[in-house]
């Protein structure tokens, strides 16, 4: 695709000779939720100031009380504990509350979806190219070792090593280097200007551990996690449970309000819906039970649960590098044999059909863009274009878990049909991550994030040349060229026609095939409070920091 991009043509001289104002570019990393549908959130950071569009706000009644403890719920175990290598969402559970970042996104009073200052206290743009950032003073790690600029650069030249191998590296691609200016102060330089660089800032990989902790463990480092977050990491058995106090010093004060929490790994559903009801745990996303005790759970006064939109695409990523996938034929025969309507009945209303990679309603998302067709004479006819007119067996990797394996069931038979048979491949989800960001995958069907929160950084990880989390290992310079030019465009709605134009070329091309996209589900015991709902245009949760969440009774 080598449409001339006239929006960019007309509008990028305009963006490169003005001088932008230091409120106009906090604007550049903030996310627009117009036209977005409501989810469940958890609250995150809390910064003085921020630049946010509308939405509206549930709040728990009472005053929170100090003390006592949760349990979270996670399907998988954690795969690691130090956010330079983070490779599955269930590890933000630990390392969003034991670390803490330059700015996140978070809720204000009003409802709105924020971009909030964390450890920065303030920051600038000085041109596309370099990003000013003062950082707050008086803020302690866990260790007791005073938290500055220099921890930071620490954590940014961590992650950038190549010999550190780490994980979140390519969320900080584009940053050359940074420069400290003082104790508190440092400039983030850009190898080319990049008006989405915001993004990296509040990636995992920016979650800043201590400096003197990581040298003292050294690679043994993710057991003895250090940070300066709400709560202070105690113990864990391995894969099975994760334990954490509360931080006697944290900076914010009156915070947590928990005495601690615990994190308990129960991947099989019914065991996990049995948990939640003999009181064993507090709160999970509804992914982790299946769809029926979900609505069984929503009838319970015992439990609050919170139903939104956009809480993840699942999706069969395909590596368009290797056969049989390098035929685009047989990409939309694929497409158009599975019948998405009935997955989404087996979810008992709790999903719906999505164009990917973006959900329907969400952020950035085309509204002119069609769904995927179920169309089995189609699939017949590119079969046969593709050269398979007499059939042709395709591999397909899934995780375990009990519900993807049903998708799975219900997918081969849809395109068994058309006259492709599938040979299965079950994978634990815990060895999913690293296969995948590595392209051992032919084809390989799993839920990716798609909410508020995250949803213009995943697009970019999924599609992206240099994506962190590319399993389809594309590869394509009208993609690229778009990110570039989204780099480089600090109006929001400019913006989001390359995201646009992202989306019309992965569905063109059958990058990967959108199957369903999953609601976004907050279970928790009516006990606990402090969870945040927002009704408003969203998509699914924003971060998974527990420091304002209390219990009663």
């Amino acid at each position: 695709m080598n449409e001339k991009n006239y929006w960019n043509d007309r509008y990028w001289p305009r963006v490169m000779t003005r001088r932008l104002s230091r409120r106009r570019l906090i604007q550049i990393g903030t996310l627009s939720a117009a036209g977005i549908a409501g989810a469940a959130y958890l609250g995150c950071g809390g910064g003085e100031e921020a630049v946010s569009p509308g939405g509206a706000t549930t709040a728990p009644a009472g005053t929170p009380q100090p003390g006592g403890r949760i349990v979270w719920l996670s399907g998988s175990a954690l795969s690691s504990l130090d956010p330079a290598y983070m490779a599955l969402g269930h590890d933000k559970y630990a390392v969003q509350n034991v670390y803490e970042w330059p700015v996140c996104y978070d809720i204000d009073a009003d409802g709105k979806i924020i971009l909030a200052f964390v450890l920065a206290e303030s920051m600038e743009w000085v041109d596309l190219t370099h990003l000013n950032l003062k950082f707050r003073t008086g803020i302690k790690f866990h260790d007791g070792t005073d938290f500055n600029a220099a921890a930071v650069k620490y954590q940014v030249d961590r992650v950038k090593d190549p010999a550190t191998k780490a994980t979140r590296g390519g969320e900080l691609a584009n940053i050359d280097h940074v420069e400290q200016v003082d104790e508190n102060s440092l400039t983030y330089v850009m190898k080319k200007p990049d008006a989405t660089a915001i993004l990296g800032l509040r990636g995992w990989g920016s979650c800043i551990p201590s400096p003197t902790a990581v040298e003292k463990y050294g690679d043994d480092f993710a057991n003895h996690p250090v940070g300066t977050g709400a709560f202070v990491f105690d113990r864990q058995e391995a894969g099975a449970s994760y334990e954490f106090k509360k931080n006697p010093n944290y900076w914010r004060p009156g915070e947590p309000f928990l005495d601690g929490f615990g994190i308990k790994v129960i991947s099989d559903k019914a065991v996990a819906a049995a948990a939640f009801s003999a009181g064993e745990v507090d709160g999970t996303w509804g992914d982790m039970v299946a769809a029926p005790d979900t609505l069984r759970f929503q009838k319970d006064p015992n439990f609050d649960v919170r139903v939104g939109s956009a809480g993840g695409i699942k999706r069969i990523f395909l590596h368009k590098g290797r056969e049989p996938f390098n035929n685009i034929h047989l990409r939309k025969a694929v497409s158009y044999a599975i019948n998405r309507q009935e997955i989404v009945d087996a979810h008992d209303g709790l999903a719906f059909v999505t164009p990917s990679p973006l959900p329907r309603g969400s952020l950035f998302d085309d509204p002119t863009q069609a769904d995927p067709e179920y169309d089995p004479e189609k699939a017949a006819a590119e079969l046969k274009a593709a050269g398979f007119e007499d059939g042709v067996t395709i591999p397909l990797t899934v995780t375990t878990d009990p519900i993807d394996q049903s998708d799975a069931e219900l997918m081969m038979a849809h395109l068994a049909k058309v006259g492709i048979k599938v040979e299965l491949d079950s994978v634990p989800m815990t060895a999913i991550a690293a296969k995948a960001v590595q392209g051992q995958f032919s084809a390989l069907y799993m839920n990716f994030p798609s909410d508020i929160g995250a949803i213009e950084y995943s697009i970019r990880e999924i599609y992206w040349s240099q994506g962190v989390f590319n399993p389809g290992m594309t590869v394509d310079a009208d993609l690229d060229a778009a990110f570039e030019k989204a780099q480089l465009e600090v109006d929001p709605e400019l913006r989001k026609r390359y995201y646009q134009q992202v989306q019309k070329i992965s569905m063109e091309g059958v990058y990967e095939i959108p199957v369903i996209a999953l609601a976004s589900i907050l279970i928790t015991r009516s006990r606990t409070h402090g969870w945040i709902s927002v009704d408003e245009p969203g998509g699914g949760p924003l971060e998974c920091c527990f420091r304002n969440v209390w219990v009663s009774g």
